[in-house]
């Protein structure tokens, strides 16, 4: 009886899900996630047609005002993403995620002080909030104000250590002061927390390459090209350390492979004109066979 009474139960769902899409009766639930999907999809009229029934259904579903708001924001439509944003806000006053997204869209936009100040407010609703913690550290790291920084990421990720961009920012800062080692531990981190971090790979290397550990700053170029073969920069970078390795034909094999997607670039075609010069035969071949040289 209960495994009939069990499928019962499933015809009904069923059932009712077929009334619901042919009657129109989705709640409002519903439509939120449909307009999740999409959005995640990346079709962003869909996903504002599925918010906006969600809001007709339930005119206070805040979560569904901010994420219209997101989708208006991405299609360019800055005025009602704040519009939306507000609403939120006054529906829910202590809602930090509400401010956390009205900070976001304003650092979008290049208003650094107002950002802060909703960054802040979003700090004094949850002290726990470390994205905003992290979204002040980039203000005053674009202002140019590293050590405050550094304050701020230190504080991201003492209050949520998986934010995985708050230890690349962080990196980068060692990095400009030359504290390499400090460098590399928080880029390790970073692609710890994310195995296909392609830009803490690429920065690691670029620390790597400072210390002169060059076999090592190889292996993160080549771990790079290994997920992602169109990563021009990792294969300029490598042939630089075959260079510097004295490996003409491999840092000349990794410049050909520049070319291939970026044609017309001529610091990388002088790049293999001088190893021609220098006697690579390869670099020489290829300059001719490619037309960028004539041949002698």
């Amino acid at each position: 009886m209960l495994k009939l009474a069990s499928r019962y139960v499933i015809v009904i769902l069923v059932v009712s899900s077929i009334l619901a899409s042919t009657y129109g009766c989705f709640s409002a639930e519903s439509y939120y996630n449909k307009g999740l999907v999409a959005y995640k999809n990346g079709d962003l009229d869909k996903a504002i047609n599925s918010f906006n029934k969600a809001i007709e259904k339930d005119p206070i579903y805040v979560t569904a005002y901010l994420e219209r708001g997101n989708a208006l924001a991405d299609k360019g439509e800055i005025e009602n993403a704040f519009l939306d944003i507000n609403k939120a806000i006054e529906l829910s006053p202590t809602y930090p995620n509400a401010y956390y997204n009205k900070a976001v869209l304003y650092h979008r936009e290049g208003d650094l002080a107002k950002a802060k100040e909703v960054y802040e407010q979003v700090i004094e609703i949850n002290h726990e909030f470390a994205m905003a913690y992290y979204g002040i550290g980039n203000i005053y790291n674009d202002e140019g104000n590293k050590t405050v920084a550094l304050d701020y990421y230190n504080q991201s990720i003492e209050k949520d250590p998986a934010i995985v961009n708050t230890y690349n920012h962080r990196g980068l800062i060692f990095f400009e002061q030359a504290n390499y080692n400090k460098a590399i531990e928080d880029f390790s981190d970073a692609v710890k927390l994310e195995p296909h971090y392609l830009v803490a790979y690429y920065n690691r290397g670029l620390a790597y390459l400072e210390l002169k550990d060059y076999d090592t700053a190889i292996k993160d170029f080549t771990t790079i090209i290994g997920f992602d073969p169109q990563y021009v920069r990792a294969y300029y970078s490598r042939a630089t350390i075959y260079e510097l390795k004295g490996d003409i034909d491999k840092a000349t094999s990794d410049y050909m492979s520049c070319l291939d997607f970026v044609p017309n670039d001529q610091y990388i075609i002088d790049k293999l004109i001088a190893l021609s010069d220098n006697g690579s035969v390869i670099a020489e071949k290829y300059l001719i066979d490619t037309g960028l040289v004539k041949k002698k």
